[in-house]
């Protein structure tokens, strides 16, 4: 039998069939080569790859063997010499026999044909080759035979098996800590689910990624992170999430896994375990509604975390950091927070001491305010909260806290205070512009008021010239002299516009805003002169006299579009009294009852826009309404001659009882009433109003009763209420963290231990009262040395009576014997009002399972790392 029949029989039992015939290979374009030896260079590989080299002739003789063939083998060379057999007796895969037998009948190279040989000596073990040849050829292109290498592979072969016997025995101890084993592949797709999954679920979710699971519900930003550990290729450990099975019911999992490896370093993909943990999330719900009394741990909720070190150093921010100011967070890394860039320090300085000092001092922090500048310029405000943090032996190594972007709040307390002070500089204007004598007096002042009481940079009046017919800085107040003396009017007559806001303003008659002063290229001539002063916005609003322009009111803000449209209304309201009071000089004498009318007019008008907003209203010295504005009624839908004559708070309307007394005090004390609220009923939402009230007199000084007006506050109302049932709702989720709560006496002795502790623990919480929290120092440990760090770490806290966070320790007290439990707790010192310590307060969670699961990893890493080193 010739080596291509005992080939093509060993073929017959492979399951795979050649396909379509192959064309014989071409001779190759070389000079014949010689059959009596082996090229040097190819035997020398052979050798150094412990193997041997070998030559056939065409029909398959073997007509050389190199010398390391014999001991390798066991084999003489002469038993295979001349013999087309070569392979005979050894043990080759069909699959293996049809790929040799297609190359060899073609004259093809073949490479990686596996084979077992069995060897006859006693107690010798079979050995695996793997066989590579190539196609020789004279040089008139006729086929010679083949030459080749054969090398040993039996380690490796030995190699897989024993790995194949560590997957198993890692798979029986990952059912003995889990409750089902999955594996992926490179793309995350699942592609091994063990029968323990497919018996409890029924679906088959085999090539889906995790996050393709049906019925999986989980925030988007928390599959995106878990992803990206996957693409990362890290170990992760407890991940979880929640799916909704198919009868509707909500099922809680938690999965842990480790990338997969072959022999190359190539990535596989992942394997791991997952366990159902619905009961574990169902008594932490239960758990959050009963224990509210300790809402304070939500007051690290945040927007993003970070690090620092001893010396107070950034030396990590989480992502969402980069996201709200949009300026990279790493930039910041090694330097103090008063240290960064974009922090602004024109704070009160002695507020960033305090703050300072309580870091040196190791104290926790909370909610400490300061601005920064964000990377399109504009300001953001910061609250962030800390906590200190020390290692095992008690050494402090820095702080680990969170941060707030609390500027919505603030650009909404500071718009207010900005509108309050608008308003106030109107009614301000309004009462000295009574009492001046001329134009320029009631032009100096307005420019006065407004910048004292609005916030402002720099406010200056621009006095039209006829004769010039320029603008003139006729007022100034604020930081700064101008820059300039006077602006030029393009010539009467022209239609040319200048591009300076001011003079746009005069021109136009409108309003001027500049939201962005220093960006804008029509204020580029003073660009420089307003750095130096902090001018960052500015409004133009022109003045008027008998309905002509007769000059320009212009401000100046130190931040970024200051002046949004209710300012702007405001500003042109302090302009139209200023106008109103030019205009006034230049009237005729009027009769004396016209002006008292007028003062009249005016007093009311002033106490109306200084209370503003929705309704005005005048009370008799016994509070009996006696005059409504006509927009009651349609705030209200009440009648207008319905509530004369009635009390403000009798129904339907209705008053705080408790707030009633003081605003009755204040009523007869013939005091002005700030802020005072009263709900209506009976009309469609039963809104909410805010009064604001004034005694009125007369010219003699007799009390008449009160003047006021109202605003509708329910949606400010239901927002509060929206944000305290929020931050309540918040505190309630942040309970889920914990298993149960904890209290001691300085003495280290238990005083409180939440409901929740028996059914996490299974021990009577009444037994635990008055016993030792945690084991004394005077204890010795009990466990191994790297088991004992998390007793150790608690010791020393408590000893020090300082703060420790999230410690791993052995549940000694208060088990039964032979039990190992683990528990995770933190804890925090307690002081009375004077400084007395109190005990320890804290909470804690069972990590039995998880600690057994480290165990279990550890040692198995430990055995392959052994298996390794023997290799």
């Amino acid at each position: 039998m010739d080596w291509l029949d005992w080939l093509r029989e060993k073929a017959e039992a492979s399951p795979h069939k050649a396909g379509a015939a192959v064309e014989p290979a071409r001779p190759r374009d070389a000079d014949p080569v010689p059959l009596e030896h082996a090229p040097r260079s190819l035997l020398e590989r052979a050798l150094m790859a412990s193997g041997w080299f070998w030559i056939t002739d065409a029909r398959g003789r073997t007509t050389f063997v190199s010398e390391s063939f014999e001991a390798l083998t066991g084999v003489p060379p002469e038993e295979v010499l001349g013999r087309a057999e070569w392979l005979e007796g050894r043990h080759l895969e069909p699959l293996m026999a049809e790929r040799l037998a297609r190359a060899s009948q073609h004259h093809r190279e073949f490479a990686g044909i596996e084979y077992r040989q069995d060897f006859a000596q006693e107690g010798r073990s079979p050995a695996w080759h793997i066989v590579t040849g190539i196609p020789i050829f004279d040089a008139q292109g006729v086929f010679r035979g083949y030459q080749g290498i054969t090398r040993d592979i039996s380690a490796r072969k030995r190699a897989e098996a024993r790995l194949q016997a560590s997957e198993a025995r890692y798979r029986q101890l990952a059912d003995t800590t889990s409750d089902w084993l999955w594996v992926t592949n490179t793309h995350h797709q699942f592609t091994e689910l063990s029968e323990t999954h497919l018996r409890a679920t029924g679906i088959v979710q085999l090539g889906l990624c995790r996050w393709e699971l049906d019925g999986a519900d989980i925030a988007e930003n928390d599959w995106n992170a878990h992803r990206a550990v996957l693409d990362a290729r890290h170990g992760f450990r407890d991940f979880e999430f929640a799916r909704t099975l198919r009868g509707g019911e909500r099922e809680w999992v938690s999965v842990s896994g480790a990338p997969r490896y072959d022999s190359s370093g190539d990535f596989l993909g992942y394997q791991g375990t997952g366990r159902y943990i619905t009961e574990r999330k169902q008594a932490e719900l239960n758990l959050a509604r009963s224990e509210e009394r300790y809402r304070r741990l939500a007051a690290l909720s945040a927007d993003w975390e970070w690090i620092s070190d001893a010396e107070h150093r950034f030396t990590h921010f989480s992502e969402r950091a980069t996201n709200l100011s949009g300026r990279d967070p790493q930039l910041a890394l090694g330097r103090a927070r008063w240290d960064r860039a974009d922090v602004f320090m024109d704070a009160d300085a002695a507020v960033w001491a305090d703050h300072r000092r309580m870091l040196d001092a190791r104290l926790p922090i909370r909610d400490f305010e300061y601005r920064r500048l964000g990377a399109d310029g504009n300001v953001f405000w910061t609250a962030v909260s800390g906590d200190p943090v020390f290692d095992g032996h008690g050494a402090f190594v820095g702080y680990e806290g969170t941060a707030r972007d609390i500027t919505p709040r603030k650009l909404a307390q500071t718009r207010l205070e900005r509108v309050a002070g608008m308003y106030a500089a109107l009614s301000e204007a309004d009462r000295a512009l009574a009492e001046v004598q001329d134009a320029e007096t009631a032009a100096a002042a307005v420019c006065r008021i407004i910048y004292e009481m609005g916030g402002l940079v720099r406010a200056t009046f621009f006095r039209h010239d006829e004769a010039t017919h320029t603008l003139v800085v006729a007022h100034h107040a604020g930081s700064g002299a101008p820059s300039i003396s006077s602006l030029s009017l393009p010539p009467r007559g022209m239609s040319l516009r200048g591009d300076l806001p001011t003079v746009r303003a005069f021109l136009d008659g409108q309003s001027q805003v500049i939201d962005d002063y220093p960006g804008d290229h029509s204020t580029a001539p003073f660009h420089e002169a307003a750095r130096r002063i902090g001018v960052l916005a500015g409004l133009a609003v022109p003045v008027r006299c008998d309905a002509r322009v007769i000059g320009v009111l212009a401000l100046f803000a130190g931040e970024r579009r200051w002046f949004d449209p209710e300012l702007v209304t405001l500003a042109a309201r302090v302009c139209a009294t200023l106008t109103r009071t030019v205009e006034g000089f230049g009237l005729a004498q009027r009769a004396r009852e016209t002006q008292e009318q007028l003062r009249a007019s005016e007093r009311r008008y002033r106490q109306f826009v200084d209370l503003a907003v929705d309704w005005y209203l005048e009370t008799d010295p016994d509070g009996i309404v006696t005059y409504l504005a006509g927009a009651f009624t349609a705030h209200t839908a009440i009648p207008v001659e319905k509530r004369i004559g009635e009390r403000i708070f009798s129904p339907p309307a209705t008053i705080d009882p408790e707030r009633f007394d003081a605003f009755w005090s204040l009523f007869k004390a013939r005091q002005p009433v700030r802020d005072f609220l009263i709900q209506i009923h009976g009309i469609n939402g039963e809104p909410w109003w805010r009064i604001n009230a004034a005694p009125r007199y007369d010219d003699e000084g007799a009390f008449l009763g009160y003047a006021g007006t109202t605003r509708n506050v329910s949606a400010e109302i239901e927002a509060t209420t929206a944000l305290r049932e929020a931050q309540e709702h918040f505190s309630r989720l942040a309970m889920l963290s914990v298993d149960w709560y904890w209290q001691t006496n300085a003495d280290g002795l238990v005083t409180y231990v939440s409901e929740s502790y028996q059914r996490n623990t299974g021990v009577d919480p009444a037994t635990v009262l008055g016993r030792p929290c945690f084991p004394t120092a005077g204890m010795e440990p009990a466990g191994p040395a790297h088991e004992d760090e998390g007793e150790k770490a608690i010791w020393e806290a408590m000893r020090a009576r300082e703060p420790f966070t999230n410690v791993t320790y052995p549940r000694r007290f208060y088990v039964r014997d032979g039990e190992d439990l683990w528990g995770v707790s933190s804890g925090e010192p307690v002081f009375s009002d004077d400084g007395t310590f109190q005990g320890y307060r804290g909470t804690a969670r069972d990590v039995t399972e998880q600690v057994r699961a480290q165990r279990a990893l550890r040692k198995y890493e430990a055995a392959a790392g052994a298996r390794k080193e023997r290799r």
